[in-house]
C-alpha cells in the first residue's frame, strides 16, 4: 500500500452486498482496463473481509489445490 486508496463507496456498497449474499460460494470478477484501481479494489476488500473475520485473499496463478473436489 504505497500510494493512499481513493475511496470508493458505491462500489464497495455493492461489493458488501455481494458478500452478505445467500450464496454459499460465489465469484466476482473484476474487469476493466488497466490503470483503474482494479487491482488495488481488491486489496482494500481483501483486508476488510480479513478484519471482518471471512478467509479472503489472492489465487497464486502456479496453484491447483482449489480445483480438487474436498
Amino acid at each position: 500500500r504505497l500510494t493512499p486508496f481513493q475511496p470508493r463507496p458505491a462500489e464497495f456498497q455493492r461489493l458488501e452486498a455481494f458478500l452478505h449474499g445467500r450464496e454459499t460460494f460465489a465469484w466476482w470478477a473484476i474487469v476493466g482496463a488497466g490503470g483503474m484501481g482494479k487491482s488495488r479494489l481488491a486489496q482494500e476488500l481483501v483486508q476488510r473481509c480479513r478484519d471482518a473475520g471471512w478467509e479472503a485473499g489472492f489465487l497464486d496463478r502456479t496453484a491447483q489445490d482449489w480445483l480438487k473436489d474436498k
